[in-house]
């Protein structure tokens, strides 16, 4: 697509990923006039007393051209003669012209614009301003270079002559990269200046000459340094291990081609090295944020913004500067009025704020306050791989070349020991090609235990002649099952093989895959030449001619669910002789985990706690652990948090504002407590930091700031359109937040406007905000002090901006203050609302609100304050669903005491009596596994209250021993010693009951985790309907052979519930549009806003929901476009989820072809009118690849278990095996056999050893149970004794990998033994191996 107005080519390139949903648009624009130069001023100004200019032609993508440069006096007074000069130059060379003296004089600015000669005319115009200075400390022609270069190397001499001048003394100095101080002297008497060019002046230098006799004057010239390097770099292509060296003249390489980088420098010091597509450097080029700033004046600003950056008091008025150049550039603009040129920014920053004021004077608008120097932006990123050097100053390096097709760049750079800098070298360029390509249709995002199937589709050009070729998987991951051969052997070539010819340029091969372990993994397919080689599996030999890696996500099933709660056990607190039983289950009519806990007569000393997993028998339970650890609260409040994340938010953005404050919130918060630990490392700072940068550029999104700080604010489904849809509350709370996280000024100064517009509302008796969405707080009364306590809170955690952003009128929050003159203390209802004035309000206020809780406190039990029931007035209002009533309710205590807390642990207010630890853990202990809590809200004060409790908590030093016995009928009994590592108990899942006993001093912290089936809502006579305050249901339909009809309708039985975000699931490997989803006309009310598709569901907001109305929508899903079994694919959920309350409508639906068994069977009429029928499929699916399930459910892959690896101790070495086992998902393990069983499984026989673990190494040694069952199969001779017995008591070795650990439902640990593991009897030969298991490395 070709534009004739601008001369630019737009090439759109759409790529879409079958059967995972992902697509990709790509648009390349392509400048046909594009200048590929720039121009940089050697001195950014003139004055009446400079005489000529220099200027640096810089290449930006062309290596050699002409340029043609043009110089325009623009003045309200022309000058006589010329108007206008031409001087021609080169790229990469430096172009100077000599000034008339009328324009030193009359010129206001110099417009310098230069342009490359085509074949057909020029490119267009790269345009520099030069603004007249005269009347300043830059009025001065001091330095004259002798003989200018566009770059000076380390070694040379840069020989100045310093123009005659009145002053006595002539000083200069030298800043490089304006930060480095380089040299500081007076000039010699001859006016002789020859400098000596130094490594340290590396990058771009400034040279200032100045005097202060009798005024202060200064003169300035730019130049470059680059160093002398002296190191090389060769590339070599590797051949049967034969090396070519090749001269990097774009010399064709394929992908997979062995190559041999050999690098010579100095001895004992460092390379460094990157391969990076040359795209990406073009990218670069192009990208304004990462060219270099110059001319910025930064070093004469008392106030940079940088730590490193060099400040020169008393120099330069700045103020001075920035009147002149207003002045004359405005001036230049009024003279080009009506004609306002349109000019892009240079590089010179000078150049940049001229060319602003120009543009106000052109178009004849007041005088923009924001425009300012000393605005230096200089970042820069480095992707290095560090190689050391040897004696001999020598490096080599074997790599493979990279898959991507297309030109890389190699570029390196050497140190030694006494430099201060590295030294780079040109980059190598590389061309890679190909003629035969892979495409491998894979879903990204799959669900546990199901069963898909890849279709691998290999395409060639230009084939002449029968080839062959080998599809091969590099390194299975455990967590994914494939079927790579036939009786537990890898596939031979006939196995993988596919074939291309002349005829016949496209092929396909299908495999069948199985995904066992939830978790991120990556699967590599290979394309290799067809080869054998002896004693090698033939994937592991031929030439790689092409690879593509698949980033996958194993989620766990929607049909599954999993409970999670957190106990603390703490053998000194007063026991409570009740149900703990805060939480609230997403899946329960009941509570899941029942937590009691009792002082046994025989030891009044220690606390039994008993857990009980109140799951029905019918349900199946596949997993039932305990994790148990040291509490402490300096880590634990926060540390924890970090962990598990949500999937149902989607991947690319958050739906709703209330999602990033609550994921914000918590990371915030997080980060304030691990920054004050000395101990935390800069890496683990460092991502915190990027967490939260990331989640306030998602936050950004919501509101309708700009970079003008005029009032904007924040909106829950996107940015505000108009200021009335902006929520005063949220803005508030995002504004807060902004705040505490210390954001430039420029993101606080719009919102605190519009908070501020808003304080006179509140002199208004009728003043109401409707904050039902997100509380239920019924007192308009009580909503009016938390609102504006909250804004009151807003003008503290901003005071550090008050002399930054001067726009703001701080003052204005003085008449928040006076409102509280007025305020009726007795008319305030709310606990809520009375902790939130206690904490935030004005001091007096805050005293007397705090008064009134300690009144109301329940000091005895926690929580020591409760929010109540729902206090929505109409009867209608008041939720009768279960899940929404006590998501709400206990939102409400969260909040009530998280402010409470605040109250009273600020500074100032801590002269109470009461015990506030146990609060602080009740808080804790509400918490979710992500760290967040019932809502946004909540989890805003909630994240607060902990952070500020623990800034001023003091940690007491414990040193005595706790301990934690766990029992529970039909298992052993474990007495832990408790430390801050966490051990893993599972209890087998027939279990419904376990007490842990806890004695000694200090706390411990309990996580239990349940994994069982979700519940069918019909059992035991509690209907959808109760439970969910959104009822939905789905009719499936096939409208084509390839495509699914799916209509869903929503009744939404709540009126507190009004909008809704849709997370509809897709089956695996399905597609879909948005193209796809409608309205149908009975729901034309409702609005979809935002949809959106990820690879595994289509997501969109409806908003204006009406109240017990069903709506109803069609999403129209695409099968993929190869084989598949949709038998074996699990059932998705389509959920409905409140910006507040979370879930609040769920229905699990399978592939409409999957046969229903008759006893789960159940037909009924939807409400549209569309009988349908349901079915519950099992969770355990039959496919064809090799598996070894076990009690409850779990399995493990059996495919490649007749390669293990025995014997082969002869081999070892200690270091070797240590390096192995230090890779964080492998462990070492040495097991005594208790007795051994054989097992008949899917007629493949496997010896089961039943060991108990006596010691244990590696990365995830951790994981492992004191006992293990290790299936070893049949057809692995060597690993047995050879008379094939194995005794009892005889110990064994074993290395192997985490992922192939399964539990069952006992609690047994099995481990499934296949070619990539060690499997050892522990002889004397096998001591190395032994060594490493058993003994701690000591080096």
């Amino acid at each position: 697509m070709f534009n004739v107005t601008t001369n630019k080519f737009q090439i759109v390139v759409e790529v879409r990923d079958h059967g995972t949903g992902s697509r990709g648009e790509v648009k390349l624009t392509w400048d046909a006039l594009a200048p590929k130069f720039s121009l940089t001023p050697m001195r950014p100004y003139f004055s009446r007393e400079i005489s000529d200019l220099f200027f640096i032609i810089d290449s930006e993508g062309v290596q050699e051209g002409n340029i043609t440069v043009k110089y325009e006096c623009i003045s309200q007074q022309p000058p006589e003669g010329e108007i206008a000069i031409e001087t021609f130059g080169k790229v990469n060379e430096i172009v100077h012209v000599d000034l008339p003296k009328q324009w030193r004089t009359l010129c206001n600015v110099i417009k310098v614009t230069g342009k490359r000669k085509l074949k057909t005319g020029f490119s267009r115009g790269q345009t520099v301003l030069l603004p007249n200075m005269h009347g300043t400390a830059l009025a001065s022609n001091f330095i004259s270079i002798d003989d200018p270069k566009i770059e000076y190397r380390t070694g040379e001499i840069l020989s100045v002559t310093l123009k005659t001048s009145d002053a006595k003394i002539l000083n200069y100095m030298v800043i490089c990269d304006s930060h480095k101080l380089i040299q500081v002297e007076t000039t010699r008497d001859d006016r002789k200046l020859k400098m000596g060019i130094v490594e340290s002046m590396k990058g771009t230098c400034v040279l200032y000459v100045y005097t202060s006799l009798p005024n202060i004057t200064t003169d300035m010239y730019l130049f470059r340094v680059v160093d002398q390097c002296d190191g090389s770099m060769t590339v070599s292509r590797v051949i049967n291990g034969d090396k070519y060296e090749m001269n990097g003249s774009n010399e064709n390489i394929s992908p997979g081609e062995e190559l041999e980088i050999q690098l010579v420098g100095d001895r004992n010091g460092f390379a460094v090295y990157r391969a990076i597509d040359d795209r990406m450097n073009q990218l670069a080029l192009k990208n304004d944020i990462l060219k270099l700033r110059l001319w910025d004046f930064s070093v004469f600003s008392s106030q940079s913004a940088s730590t490193f950056q060099a400040r020169i008091a008393n120099l330069m008025d700045l103020n001075q500067v920035q009147e002149v150049l207003s002045r004359e550039c405005t001036k230049a603009g009024r003279r080009l009025h009506p004609r306002c040129p349109t000019i892009s920014y240079s590089s010179s920053v000078l150049s940049n704020v001229c060319l602003k004021y120009l543009q106000t004077g052109c178009h004849q608008q007041p005088p923009a306050n924001s425009t300012t120097l000393a605005q230096s932006k200089d970042k820069r990123e480095h992707m290095f791989e560090r190689i050391s050097m040897k004696n001999d100053g020598r490096a080599h390096v074997k790599t493979i070349s990279p898959d991507n097709i297309g030109e890389w760049a190699l570029s390196s750079a050497f140190w030694s020991p006494g430099r201060t800098s590295m030294c780079p070298l040109n980059n190598f360029n590389l061309q890679s090609k190909k003629n035969v390509f892979m495409e491998v249709d894979l879903p990204k995002d799959v669900y546990v235990n199901e069963t898909v199937s890849v279709k691998v589709t290999v395409s060639g050009i230009n084939i002449q002649r029968l080839s062959k070729y080998s599809i091969c998987i590099a390194k299975m991951p455990r967590k994914v099952c494939a079927d790579e051969g036939s009786n537990g052997n890898k596939g031979r070539p006939a196995y993988t093989n596919i074939a291309l010819s002349k005829n016949s340029s496209v092929q396909s091969k299908t495999f069948s895959m199985r995904f066992l372990v939830t978790g991120i993994t990556n699967v590599t397919f290979y394309l290799r030449e067809e080869a054998s080689y002896p004693g090698k599996h033939h994937c592991d030999v031929g030439k790689i001619l092409d690879i593509v890696k698949i980033h996958l996500k194993i989620a766990k099933r929607a049909d599954t669910v999993e409970y999670y709660k957190k106990v603390l056990l703490n053998a000194g607190k007063p026991v409570v002789k009740v149900q703990m039983n805060d939480d609230v289950q997403q899946e329960s009519e009941n509570v899941a985990i029942e937590v009691l806990e009792n002082r046994p007569g025989e030891d009044p000393t220690s606390v039994v706690t008993t857990v009980v997993a109140n799951i029905l028998d019918t349900e199946t339970v596949y997993s039932f652990a305990i994790y148990i650890s040291k509490f402490l609260p300096t880590k634990t409040y926060f540390e924890d948090s970090q962990s598990r994340i949500k999937r149902g938010i989607f991947d690319s953005g958050n739906s709703f504002l209330s999602d990033v404050i609550k994921q914000l919130s918590v990371e915030l918060y997080r980060f304030k407590t691990i920054a004050q630990k000395k101990d935390t490392e800069l890496y683990t700072l460092e991502w915190a930091q990027k967490r939260i940068s990331n989640l306030i550029s998602d936050m950004l999104r919501f509101s309708d700031c700009t970079s003008s700080a005029e009032p904007c604010g924040y909106a829950e489904y996107g940015a505000p359109r108009s200021p009335a849809e902006r929520s005063l509350f949220l803005t508030s709370i995002a504004t807060s937040l902004l705040c505490e996280a210390s954001v430039d000024e420029q993101l606080i100064a719009g919102p605190l406007q519009t908070i501020i517009a808003d304080i006179p509302k509140f002199r208004e008796e009728a003043f109401n905000i409707d904050l039902n969405d997100i509380f239920d707080i019924e007192s308009s009364y009580d909503k009016k002090f938390l609102l504006a306590s909250l804004m009151f809170q807003v003008s503290r955690d901003c005071g550090s901006y008050r002399e930054k952003i001067t726009q703001v009128k701080y003052d204005a929050f003085g008449q928040l203050h006076k409102s509280y003159y007025l305020f009726d203390e007795g008319a305030i209802v709310d606990d809520r609302a009375v902790a939130a004035i206690a904490f935030m309000a004005t001091n007096v206020t805050q005293e007397l609100m705090r008064i009134k809780m300690l009144e109301r406190i329940n000091g005895d039990l926690e929580p020591y304050w409760s929010a109540g029931v729902l206090s929505i007035a109409e009867e209608e209002k008041k939720s009768t669903f279960q899940v929404l009533g006590s998501r709400r309710s206990k939102s409400g205590d969260i909040m009530v005491n998280s402010l409470g807390l605040l109250a009273f642990v600020t500074a100032g207010a801590e002269g109470s009596k009461i015990e506030w630890d146990p609060l602080a853990d009740w808080l804790f202990k509400q918490q979710n596994e992500d760290g967040t809590f019932e809502s946004p809200i909540d989890t805003y004060f909630a994240s607060r209250a902990l952070y500020e409790y623990k800034t001023r908590k003091v940690d007491v030093a414990n040193n005595g021993q706790l301990q934690v016995r766990v029992e529970c009928t039909g298992c052993p009994l474990r007495t832990i010693n408790v430390t801050e590592d966490s051990v893993e108990i599972h209890v087998p899942t027939h279990v419904r009951s376990v007490s842990l006993t806890t004695s000694g001093i200090g706390k411990a912290k309990a996580g239990i985790r349940i994994v069982a089936t979700r519940r069918q809502r019909q059992r035991r006579g509690l209907t959808h309907d109760d439970y969910y305050p959104v009822r939905i249901d789905c009719d499936q339909q096939h409208i084509q052979r390839t495509t699914i009809q799916q209509t869903v309708c929503l009744t939404v039985l709540s009126p507190v519930i009004r909008t809704l975000e849709i997370t509809h699931g897709l089956y695996t490997s399905y597609t879909t549009s948005t193209q796809l989803l409608s309205m149908l006309p009975n729901s034309s009310s409702v609005s979809i806003i935002n949809p959106a598709k990820s690879s595994y569901a289509m997501h969109f907001i409806l908003i204006n929901i009406p109240h017990k109305k069903p709506i109803c929508y069609q999403l129209g899903i695409t099968e993929p476009p190869y084989r598949h079994e949709p038998t074996y694919l699990a059932p998705v959920a389509i959920q409905a989820r409140h910006p507040v309350s979370d879930i609040v409508g769920m229905l699990l639906i399978a592939h409409p072809d999957v046969l229903p068994r008759p006893r789960s069977r159940r037909s009924h009429r939807l409400r549209h009118g569309v009988s349908k029928a349901r079915s519950i499929r099992s969770i355990i699916d039959q496919s064809s690849v090799d598996l070894v399930c076990f009690s409850g459910g779990q399995c493990s892959c059996a495919e490649t278990t007749c390669g293990v690896q025995c014997r082969k101790c002869g081999f070892d070495t200690e270091e070797n095996l240590r390096e192995k086992l230090a890779f964080k998902n492998n462990f070492g393990v040495g097991v005594r056999v208790r007795n051994t069983e054989k097992s008949l499984i899917e007629n493949i026989m496997y010896t089961v050893y039943h060991t108990d673990v006596l010691d244990m190494a590696g990365g995830a040694a951790s994981y492992l149970t004191e006992t293990l069952a290790i299936y070893l199969r049949d057809c692995n001779p060597f690993c047995v004794p050879p008379n094939g017995e194995v005794k009892r008591g005889e110990k064994y070795l074993i290395i192997g990998h985490i992922d192939g650990l399964t539990l069952d439902s006992n609690g047994t640990q099995n481990y499934v033994l296949r070619d990539t593991d060690r499997f050892e009897e522990a002889t004397t030969d096998c001591k190395h191996l032994n060594t490493a298991i058993t003994l701690r490395d000591r080096r």
